[in-house]
């Protein structure tokens, strides 16, 4: 399974979403999944997923189910990078992720 998460900027910072219960990463990851597009290339690993607003982020795999888990790790990668980095988050939907700022 192959995976890349790059980051690329996003839209202005927002105030973070309610918690229901699933922390706010997870739901992140989650509705990031569901707006993620998968194709068949011809490649050693031929299912080849990504996620159009989050640029940079893609993965593939030999099978649906291991170009999703691995795609889902790539997003999860790519959050965390972008938090410990202070990079801004796109928002899905309603969800919004506010990074907080430098410490000067």
């Amino acid at each position: 399974m192959t995976s890349h998460a790059e980051h690329a900027g996003g839209p202005e910072r927002g105030a973070p979403v309610a918690n229901s219960g699933v922390s706010m990463l997870t739901q992140y990851i989650r509705n990031a999944l569901a707006r993620a597009h998968y194709e068949i290339i011809q490649d050693a690993e031929p299912f080849y997923g990504e996620v159009p607003d989050l640029a940079g982020v893609w993965a593939t795999g030999l099978t649906l189910e291991q170009c999703r888990d691995s795609l889902a790790s790539a997003i999860e990668d790519w959050l965390l990078f972008s938090i410990a980095n202070h990079l801004e988050i796109p928002a899905l939907g309603d969800l919004v992720i506010a990074v907080p700022e430098r410490a000067a």
